[in-house]
């Protein structure tokens, strides 16, 4: 089979990969966390494609991490369209590259293509959709692809110099745009490692001793030009470090690699997607008949070659180097708390050497019976793509009440106030967190609506008018309206500054308890042009914030609307749980010390509280709160529980949980309130609780998980 076939025969099965995850949710998805900057910045000055040097920022190693959404807002500078078709290109390519790769180091065909979509498909990732992840997914696939073109220069011999070149040139790119890609330069030796053993390998590197050093030199080059920009400029990755140094820093974090890396990348990630499956799925039908399309094209496409079944010895060579590119995949994030208390990001890059691992359980099943093999690729690729399903689902949910929020601000607030600030009065408590606009990105998202820059834009929050604007312990400070003005003021010891506007220079717009922004009736021409305007903020209205009619989803997961019992935590699947609604909470961390990790969040203020929705039937409930810690024992027991301003007596019925029965009448349909009041401990970085989750369930119906 030539080279072309084989790349075409990829392609097709790569393509049908990602063309199923896409096809439930169409293109709903928009931006979410960075991408609003990232757009507001090109809105307004233009795309960037190449940092400038002589000016350089925190972000100077990667002078072309800007280039993958450049190009996206180029190519479609008024909807998402394009970030979806660079998104869906950008893991097709990466799909072929991881067949080509395991092709060359296996000879099998079949097991090539089932990697391929392995790896797109990998359960142990959860940032391949956000379109904040755009450069990364361009960067690996430049680095797999730079692999592939390395290898057919080594097969080829000495004489492929230029080959050779356009590999490192491809690697040197990958790893400009983001710097976990250098991780590359060992994959093709580690590959002819696994298909000719060490000895194999080291004979053939003799002879190929040049091609090497110009593969090599796409690793010194970017070498040279991180110490040259570190010295110039405190970079993004030097602050990880905290002041030590890099052999310290690696040297206390090594454990994880193994204790959280390792053991998420090889089964971790696996025992998630079918904890997914069986909680999350409410109809099987697509997901099964995507795997079935999936499974019957790879033996479409395979059935009239000879397979060639490698030997045992070569199977076992292959699932060590699998683990050893899952270390070098995952070694890049180690220094950062925050990717290592979460999978976001952090297994983009270990995803290939784990799925090149479970080849090996592939091979041996094509080993044993062609039929074993085939039902063993199924339920991989079942758990895989339905893992992945979830993901997406949880990411066009934040996109669509994003979209909600932000559409009910833009048909109320035309932006051409050039003096006034914007202040949203949030009543919903969605506002604030980091999937649900902090205040900056807020102002991003709008600012690339309006194609032009806003003065200021703050979020109070009603109840406790609490200010959105947070130091660097998760404080938040108050916000207050006066006769004449609206003032701002910052947490004790933050370094945010105080802030006043005159109430003649502000527009204020509410968010109801619902999310939906209360109607301004000066605005009703403003509205009329955003829905047949054809001007660009018209157009980008119309095509980033209606909602799309393209809901297949629905029918595997069902609707989103509210039953008769509530169960919640601050996050099942590392940090892919809708946003918490409410107030006086931190952000959500990770506890680490449980058999399996769970997500918890510490109240920060006096009162707090948790919006939720229900429709309740006519009967008692029960209600069961689970805290993880305390700030001290008399916070304990000065703890007080209320539903919708009702106090509730709830019994301890160990230290860390509380429950309690509620009478008919309390909970209401729609959106109800659970309220927490304790005092906070100043000395204790002003903490009080740390709440993990609560349920409410009709009385005979079970108490919850």
């Amino acid at each position: 089979m030539s080279v072309l076939a084989r790349w075409a025969i990829f392609f097709t099965v790569a393509a049908v990969c990602v063309a199923v995850i896409w096809l439930p949710f169409g293109l709903a998805m928009t931006g979410l966390i960075e991408e609003w900057a990232e757009l507001s910045n090109m809105a307004r000055l233009g795309p960037t494609f190449f940092l400038d040097l002589t000016h350089p920022m925190s972000d100077i190693l990667r002078p072309l991490g800007h280039l993958p959404f450049a190009l996206a807002y180029v190519f479609g500078p008024d909807s998402f369209v394009s970030w979806h078709v660079l998104l869906m290109l950008a893991l097709t390519l990466k799909g072929c590259a991881s067949s080509e790769l395991v092709f060359r180091a296996s000879g099998s065909l079949v097991v090539a293509l089932v990697a391929g979509a392995l790896v797109i498909v990998y359960p142990a990732d959860t940032m391949q959709f956000p379109f904040r992840a755009l450069h990364i997914n361009w960067s690996l696939t430049l680095g797999l692809l730079a692999c592939c073109v390395y290898l057919a220069a080594w097969d080829r011999g000495s004489k492929s110099t230029l080959l050779a070149l356009g590999a490192a040139a491809l690697l040197l790119s990958a790893a400009l745009m983001y710097e976990a890609a250098l991780i590359c330069l060992a994959i093709p030796l580690l590959l002819v490692i696994a298909r000719d053993g060490v000895h194999g390998c080291l004979n053939e590197l003799r002879r190929r001793f040049g091609l090497l050093l110009i593969w090599a030199s796409a690793g010194v080059l970017y070498g040279v030009y991180a110490f040259w920009m570190s010295h110039k400029v405190a970079t993004y990755q030097a602050t990880l470090l905290n002041g030590q140094g890099w052999i310290p820093a690696l040297k206390n974090a090594l454990p994880k690699l193994f204790s959280v890396g390792m053991a998420r990348a090889v089964y971790g990630g696996w025992l998630d997607a079918f904890k997914m499956l069986v909680s999350e799925y409410q109809s099987y039908v697509y997901l099964g008949v995507a795997v079935f399309a999936l499974i019957g094209l790879v033996w479409i496409l395979t059935r009239k070659y000879q397979e060639v079944v490698p030997n045992p010895l070569r199977i076992l060579r292959l699932g060590c180097i699998g683990l050893a590119a899952v270390a070098l995949g995952y070694l890049p994030y180690l220094l950062s708390i925050s990717h290592v208390a979460v999978s976001q990001r952090t297994f983009l890059y270990a995803s290939f050497g784990a799925a090149v691992f479970w080849c090996t359980l592939l091979l041996a099943a094509r080993f044993a019976a062609t039929a074993l093999f085939w039902c063993v690729a199924s339920a991989l690729l079942a758990l895989g793509l339905g893992a992945q399903l979830v993901q997406f689902h949880h990411y066009v949910g934040i996109a669509e009440e994003q979209k909600r929020l932000l559409r009910g601000i833009v048909e109320n607030f035309d932006g051409s106030s050039e003096n006034k600030t914007l202040i949203v009065v949030d009543h919903s408590g969605y506002l604030g967190q980091t999937w649900m606009f902090v205040p900056t990105n807020l102002r991003f998202a709008l600012e690339y609506i309006y194609g032009r820059r806003l003065k200021r834009v703050s979020i109070c929050h009603a109840q406790i008018l609490e200010w959105e604007d947070v130091d660097r312990d998760g404080h938040k400070g108050a916000c207050e309206e006066t006769n004449d003005a609206w003032v701002f003021r910052a947490a004790d010891d933050s370094p945010i500054a105080d802030w006043l506007v005159a109430k003649k220079d502000a527009v204020v717009l509410d968010v109801d308890v619902d999310g939906r922004v209360t109607p301004r009736s000066a605005m009703q021409t403003h509205r009329t042009n955003l829905q047949s305007g054809q001007d660009v903020f018209a157009r980008r209205y119309r095509a980033v914030l209606v909602d799309s009619d393209w809901s297949f989803y629905a029918s595997s997961f069902g609707d989103a609307s509210a039953s008769a019992r509530y169960e919640s935590s601050f996050g099942r699947w590392w940090s892919m749980t809708p946003p918490i609604r409410g107030f006086g909470w931190r952000g959500i961390e990770w506890d680490f010390t449980q058999p399996y990790p769970v997500t918890f969040s510490w109240k920060i203020g006096t009162n707090a509280a948790l919006f939720f929705d229900l429709a309740p039937i006519e009967t008692d409930y029960s209600l069961r709160v689970d805290f993880t810690m305390f700030a001290s024992e008399k916070i304990h027991d000065a703890t007080k529980i209320s539903l919708n301003g009702h106090d509730v007596e709830c019994r301890w019925t160990t230290f860390y949980r509380c429950e309690a029965r509620v009478a008919p009448g309390v909970l209401r349909a729609g959106v109800n309130q659970i309220g927490f009041t304790s005092p906070i401990d100043p000395d204790y970085y002003g903490l009080s609780v740390s709440l993990h989750s609560f349920s409410l369930v009709p009385l005979g119906q079970g108490t919850g998980k």
